[in-house]
């Protein structure tokens, strides 16, 4: 009961957090348990907590008017002002997910991605839709520009086809460029379980960019998977892209930067990574380059250089033995 009691909590947080536009930390478990010992077990002594995927709006008002005033320590005040509205979006977000046919990882949930829930700022949880299995896996990021050179297009389209070959996942953003080139690298070489992980910066139900809906359904119908922590229909805010490069780089144990100008996403991304202590691998142009100017930077901060997409391959391989 304890551990239904807690994914149903950091459901509703998760919930809180997207209606007001802030992110919450999660519950700490050693808080939890103090809270639980005072009695929450005992609102359920009637039966257990319902399922939250199938829970109705009655379902969702009986637990959130039970559970959010029992547990101060735990839900603060902004939340707990508004018992109604919250049960209300809850019950709203899993009918989504529902109709969406994705699945929910709360954060202390087991198959939430352990790498993530290391990072500083980590999702509440996670909307999934296609093969979860895939989050659990050690994973490296790929991202560059969106306007990439050929040659930066076809490192990451080469670097796809031997990642899907050895069936090492692939995480990116799916935005034009870099990220849809080594998406299509992957699904060019298999027709089924490509390891491709595409990190959404609004809702399952919004993907962004349009023009590559296709890519989407086909990374989801192939054996991939597509993430959000949005809602299910939110759209994207100039925010939410920079909010995304965090779990791009967390989900990963390191992140490939293979074309970036120095102010660009997919050197916030890099950072990120940095910070999240994963390793950074850069490639290195075959020409002068002006729009991977920020590829010398992270050089010239230390990163590890990358040549062709096989060797890189090699390189990899050795660093995802240790994870």
């Amino acid at each position: 009961m304890s551990m239904s009691i807690l994914n149903f909590s950091t459901a509703i947080l998760h919930v809180a957090s997207q209606k007001s536009n802030r992110w919450i930390r999660p519950p700490d478990p050693a808080l939890f348990a103090a809270c639980l010992n005072t009695g929450i077990c005992s609102l359920w002594d009637d039966g257990p907590l319902p399922d939250p995927a199938v829970a109705s709006q009655r379902d969702w008002k009986e637990v959130v008017d039970r559970l959010v005033p029992a547990m101060p320590e735990i839900f603060p005040a902004k939340i707990a002002a508004d018992l109604d509205g919250l049960g209300r979006a809850c019950h709203d977000f899993f009918v989504g997910l529902r109709s969406a046919g994705a699945a929910y990882l709360p954060f202390w949930s087991e198959g939430y991605p352990k790498l993530l829930r290391q990072i500083i700022d980590p999702p509440l949880g996670l909307s999934v839709a296609g093969d979860v299995s895939l989050l659990s896996r050690p994973s490296v990021a790929v991202v560059g520009s969106r306007f990439a050179a050929n040659w930066a297009l076809e490192w990451a389209n080469d670097f796809g086809r031997l990642s899907s070959a050895a069936n090492i996942p692939v995480v990116s953003g799916g935005a034009y460029g870099c990220d849809a080139a080594v998406h299509n690298g992957m699904l060019a070489e298999r027709f089924d379980g490509v390891p491709a992980i595409a990190v959404f910066a609004g809702g399952l139900g919004c993907p962004y960019p349009r023009h590559n809906i296709r890519l989407f359904e086909d990374i989801s119908g192939s054996g991939g998977c597509l993430v959000s922590e949005r809602f299910i229909d939110a759209r994207c805010r100039p925010h939410d892209f920079l909010a995304r490069n965090r779990i791009i780089s967390g989900l990963a144990m390191g992140t490939i930067i293979v074309q970036a100008a120095e102010r660009s996403g997919a050197m916030v991304t890099a950072r990120f990574a940095a910070d999240q202590s994963r390793e950074v691998w850069v490639v290195r142009p075959p020409y002068p380059d002006v729009r991977a100017s920020g590829n010398q930077a992270l050089v010239d901060d230390g990163a590890m250089v990358l040549g062709r997409p096989v060797d890189a391959m090699v390189e990899l391989a050795g660093s995802l033995m240790t994870y």
